[in-house]
């Protein structure tokens, strides 16, 4: 409601005095004073209107006391209500634009029962419901708030939690790898020292002999000197032999101490690696609705008349990510495409059903050779569809995978692969990795994983790498994949769709050129694979 306020006397402004109004008269649409309104009450013409004081007009909201009881068209009073058009009209009105109108009544008729009818008491429940509803969400919205923070705290502590394991880890092999750099230095160096002191004795020794022997040369008698020469000479070669060992056994070579640091360390300064991916996952709301009764909406708004031929949008029968729904810029520009494989140009070893949308690896008359060809590519088997995308906008389309082991994989096998092409990069056998204009999702064997997993590969960058399932026979997987093609943007978005995450995005996708759905099956011997593709947009 509004602050109070004054308002004058309607009659005596047009008088040219200046007296407060006391009521107001719906019908004259005009505030009294005091003395007007005893004058207004006896009057033959205004007696019988209704009035109300301008404390309880004030009440009434704004936008309702700018209703008119007189046309807006032709300035004449409101008198008539036409139930065809649900709308009150004057007496001209019936000429211009209600003369084919049979449900035409008085509007005072009309009027009498509405402030005791039951859609006063319904529609005041209703926004009493709406209120609750509102209170609910917005105590819903506080909660999610409150939480959202909390998991931004956790998320910060784990981090750095994480960050002190790995730094305790690294701290754990730097102090494993320095030991064996003190133990090997020690080895070395006991060794070298215990040589040096070998090797100084006998230089020593060699010294002692060299000076006895000038002595013997100056002194002894030439008997004596021959027979000192003997034993001098057989120390000697004796010393010789002993270097010259030392020498064979590489005793003497140069000897440093190198640290290798492991490779994959180095990779981790080299490459793009990231901490980790932050990821917003949706959970359905509590927030009740009360409100659910189909004739008060009929009643209220106004009757759109639809054209009965025009059937629902497929866009219900596929689930959309909590990322799409929530961006009106791209929901709301999503384009209708139904994606259908084409059956005529599958390979001849693989199965399409005839509405083009379950794709199987195998047919069921082919014998599989279960003979190992190391050039895996040129083995690629599949199909394309029928259409590509071809306008510029936004298209989406789900497909659910089923993959069962029915032998273990071998060594880098790819079993599947899914994505989208121009014409030109689809080969006769339909293998598109790698190739110019051609964007793909593949299924391998990992040897670290021993398992299926999923690879997405963008200019030597890996930009999705999932473990399906281990490599173990009847091993079981089911996947639904959510692909979101932007042609304007240029990206190509790959979506859990069950996880409600996504799992990748390539950008720079050339969509200059119509772009074709595809999908192909490898080792239908050591895997099968089915795959349904839901209708697409």
């Amino acid at each position: 409601m509004e602050s109070p306020r004054t308002y004058l006397c309607t009659l005596c402004t047009d008088d040219g005095l200046s007296n407060i109004a006391v009521t107001w008269c719906t019908e004259c649409e005009g505030f009294l004073c005091t003395d007007c309104e005893k004058h207004h009450k006896r009057s033959k013409a205004s007696k019988e209107h209704s009035t109300k004081s301008t404390v309880d007009y004030l009440k009434i909201p704004k936008s309702i006391r700018e209703t008119s009881n007189r046309c807006k068209d032709h300035d004449k009073k409101l008198e008539l209500y036409c139930s065809s058009h649900a709308c009150p009209c004057c007496i001209q009105c019936i000429g211009d634009t209600h003369q084919k109108c049979q449900g035409m009544k008085p509007l005072a008729d009309f009027l009498k029962e509405v402030k005791s009818s039951a859609a006063i008491s319904l529609l005041q429940n209703d926004l009493k419901d709406l209120k609750e509803i509102f209170e609910e969400a917005i105590k819903h919205l506080k909660n999610k708030i409150k939480t959202i923070n909390i998991d931004r705290e956790n998320g910060i502590e784990y981090v750095k939690s994480m960050r002190k394991l790995l730094k305790d880890h690294f701290d754990k092999l730097e102090r494993q790898i320095i030991d064996s750099l003190e133990s090997k230095h020690s080895e070395l160096k006991t060794e070298t020292e215990e040589l040096v002191k070998e090797m100084e004795y006998r230089s020593n020794r060699v010294g002692q002999l060299e000076g006895e022997f000038s002595t013997m040369a100056k002194y002894a008698t030439e008997l004596q000197l021959y027979v000192g020469m003997q034993e001098l000479e057989k120390t000697a070669s004796k010393e010789t032999k002993y270097m010259e060992g030392l020498k064979s056994k590489n005793y003497l070579d140069n000897s440093n101490l190198e640290v290798k640091i492991a490779s994959d360390l180095y990779s981790i300064l080299q490459d793009d690696y990231s901490f980790g991916n932050i990821y917003i996952k949706s959970t359905p709301h509590s927030v009740q609705s009360k409100i659910g009764r189909k004739d008060q909406a009929q009643r209220i708004v106004p009757i759109v008349l639809t054209n009965d031929k025009v059937k629902p949008s497929p866009m219900n029968s596929l689930r959309f990510p909590a990322a799409v729904m929530n961006n009106p810029d791209i929901y709301s520009k999503i384009r209708t495409f139904r994606v259908s494989l084409d059956k005529e140009s599958a390979h001849g070893e693989v199965s399409v059903s005839a509405d083009g949308t379950t794709f199987v690896n195998s047919r069921p008359a082919f014998t599989f050779s279960f003979s190992f060809n190391p050039n895996r590519h040129k083995c690629y088997k599949g199909a394309r569809g029928t259409h590509g995308f071809s306008q510029p906008g936004i298209y989406f389309y789900e497909v659910i995978l089923s993959l069962k082991v029915v032998a273990p994989l071998q060594l880098n096998n790819i079993v599947l692969e899914i994505g989208i092409a121009r014409k030109s990069a689809i080969d006769k056998k339909k293998y598109i990795e790698g190739q110019q204009y051609a964007y793909s999702m593949l299924v391998a064997h990992h040897p670290a994983c021993d398992a299926a997993c999923a690879h997405v590969v963008r200019n030597r960058k890996v930009l999705l790498h999932k473990s399906l399932m281990k490599n173990k026979v009847d091993e079981e997987c089911r996947l639904v994949l959510g692909f979101l093609l932007n042609t304007d943007a240029g990206t190509w978005e790959i979506y859990d769709i069950e996880e409600d995450v996504r799992l990748c995005v390539a950008l720079d996708v050339n969509c200059e050129e119509p772009l074709f759905p595809i999908i192909s099956g490898f080792n239908p011997s050591q895997l099968h694979v089915t795959a349904t593709f839901g209708s697409g947009h």
